[in-house]
């Protein structure tokens, strides 16, 4: 039986008679390759619910995890190039052990995971968020690993400055990778400076291309996978609304930012524009995406 390990192959062959009475035995003969992940799916199919490891005859355990379609998988480290071994695939978890780690029902946009009956985390997916994220994530002392802001309004962070309260758009552990094809910065004059700026600041450096629009609609590629921060201080520019009514149009990812108006009033996500746009381009710049991801 042969698997992939990179772009090596990697050779298993099951002893014969070693599958039965739930012991599974392998032989597995390795060439050159690098680490990497190695995957074997058994003839007779483990069982879904177990957590596995590899035992040697030594004593080391290597963490196995088996897919949704029954291949067992673990990591290979380059040591094990160009040698012999022999594993027996183990069982750590039973059904029983296993159910210290619960998810829970989903309840409002929101999964609640607990270990041993403790809070460990919530997986949030809001249909009013930009992103699905984990909040509040706790560590094994029972103290947050994460901060509040903006997802609860607490006082320490409140007076913690000048970074108690920064960066309303980041949600705690969050990832957008893959998420956004480009962003678009929709505004007038000073409204869409920010998107200006970070464009040449960035320049080849950003993870998304940046796009800034200072006229009615929005360009033809806008997708579905385009963020489009429209901004707009008033809240009322006709040029600005154009683009809100586009991208909805387009269902496209939007961000708003305004101090009221119509573009204000719209159910996307919102951030309160807090002084004129001439002396916003800081705010403004980081609600744009940075090199890292797309927090807009």
């Amino acid at each position: 039986m042969k698997c992939k390990l990179g772009g090596f192959l990697l050779v298993i062959v099951l002893a014969s008679g070693c599958q039965a009475a739930d012991v599974v035995k392998i032989h597995v003969s390795s060439g050159a390759h690098p680490a990497g992940p190695v995957n074997w799916k058994p003839d007779k199919p483990l069982e879904k619910d177990r957590q596995y490891v590899l035992k040697s005859k030594d004593g080391k355990a290597i963490p196995a995890q088996l897919d949704s379609e029954g291949r067992l998988w673990w990591w290979a480290d380059a040591s094990t190039a160009n040698s012999e071994a022999d594993y027996e695939v183990a069982t750590v978890l039973t059904k029983a052990a296993a159910a210290h780690v619960q998810v829970g029902e989903e309840k409002d946009g929101v999964i609640e995971i607990t270990i041993d009956g403790k809070p460990f985390t919530a997986f949030n997916f809001k249909k009013n968020e930009l992103k699905p994220y984990l909040y509040p994530v706790i560590g094994p002392t029972g103290d947050a690993v994460t901060r509040d802001y903006p997802m609860k309004d607490t006082e320490a962070e409140r007076n913690k400055k000048p970074t108690g309260q920064d960066h309303p758009h980041h949600r705690s552990i969050w990832t957008a990778h893959g998420d956004v094809r480009n962003i678009t910065v929709a505004g007038m004059g000073g409204s869409a400076i920010g998107g200006a700026l970070a464009k040449a600041a960035l320049g080849d450096q950003a993870s998304r291309p940046i796009f800034t629009a200072r006229a009615y609609g929005l360009p033809a590629w806008t997708q579905p996978d385009t963020t489009v921060l429209c901004a707009s201080y008033s809240g009322n520019t006709e040029e600005t609304l154009s683009a809100l009514k586009y991208a909805e149009e387009r269902g496209a990812k939007i961000v708003v930012m305004a101090s009221g108006g119509t573009t204000r009033a719209s159910p996307s996500k919102n951030f309160d524009a807090p002084t004129p746009p001439a002396s916003a381009v800081i705010f403004i710049l980081t609600a744009s995406p940075s090199r890292d991801s797309t927090r807009s």
